[in-house]
């Protein structure tokens, strides 16, 4: 993370933001976005299966998932932010798991 005046003299906030997978791989290509403010914010949904899924160990549905819908800074509205996973298509951390397809 970075910050710095703009060419307005507005502060910006840069970060490089990855998705790891859990052995600390990165799953995406680090992104690099620069935001105006000086507070980064993520909006996210976290979604929570029921619990036989996790008795049967459902390699998706078998814990909590995560999804990051937006980055944006303390000077924006969250809709004007980055779009980090898309409504209606399966998130990228989560595309190659077995029945990823059914979420």
């Amino acid at each position: 993370m970075r910050q710095a005046n703009g060419p307005q003299g507005i502060l910006q906030t840069t970060i490089r933001f990855t998705e790891i997978d859990v052995d600390g791989k990165p799953i995406t290509i680090a992104r690099e976005l620069t935001l105006p403010g000086q507070e980064v914010y993520f909006d996210t949904m976290v979604i929570k299966f029921d619990d036989h899924f996790v008795e049967l160990g459902d390699p998706v549905r078998g814990k909590a998932l995560m999804l990051f819908r937006r980055i944006f800074s303390s000077t924006m509205r969250a809709e004007d932010g980055f779009v980090v996973d898309r409504d209606g298509q399966v998130p990228e951390a989560y595309a190659g798991a077995a029945g990823a397809q059914q979420l």
